[in-house]
């Protein structure tokens, strides 16, 4: 069965683990029971911040392995962790070849995300960071993607409008998963 009623809020997993995930057999993503179910993990940048290091940690230690797993950030960045990505097996590329995230990228995103989870219909769409999780959560109530997990990694936004912003998109979430406890507590709220 799909996740609870998305009036309830999303549930909350303090450690990272996709297992909490329930997907349906049948859903989008997935051609029979050998296929892997796909998914695409969405983060703003390549950069070597906590979070893309944390995604790099998860991807070292399999826990993609289960999926057909594809990372796209908003824009390159300076970090080079697409390749250090590369090398743990996953697919990572940009929207953009930008060093520097704006909000003209974030704009310019969301056809392009769109129409790439048109295309590729994974079953989970994972979102990273908050201009990532605005994109990516307007870009899921598009296209009808099964399960969004949004992954928290700050206790405060840096912008009103992207508090009022994840408030607005909280019900297209199905899961949050968060980096420590601290974060999930104060995550909560926004939801």
């Amino acid at each position: 069965a799909l996740p609870p009623n998305l009036h309830s809020g999303p549930r909350v997993q303090a450690a990272p683990s996709f297992a909490a995930v329930p997907v349906p057999r049948a859903a989008k993503g997935a051609t029979g029971p050998a296929q892997r179910r796909r998914l695409l993990y969405f983060l703003n940048t390549f950069d070597r911040g906590g979070a893309e290091l944390g995604l790099l940690f998860l991807a070292r230690h399999g826990l993609f392995e289960p999926f057909d797993a594809r990372v796209i950030a908003i824009c390159q960045g300076q970090g080079g962790l697409e390749h250090d990505l590369a090398a743990s097996g996953l697919r990572a590329e940009a929207l953009f070849p930008s060093e520097r995230m704006t909000w003209r990228h974030m704009a310019a995103g969301l056809p392009r995300l769109v129409g790439l989870l048109r295309r590729e219909q994974p079953a989970i769409l994972v979102l990273s960071l908050p201009q990532a999780n605005i994109v990516g959560r307007i870009a899921a109530a598009v296209t009808g993607i099964p399960v969004v997990v949004s992954f928290e990694h700050n206790t405060r936004l840096s912008r009103r409008l992207f508090e009022l912003l994840y408030l607005l998109l909280s019900p297209r979430v199905d899961l949050m998963l968060a980096d420590c406890a601290r974060t999930a507590k104060v995550a909560r709220q926004r939801f």
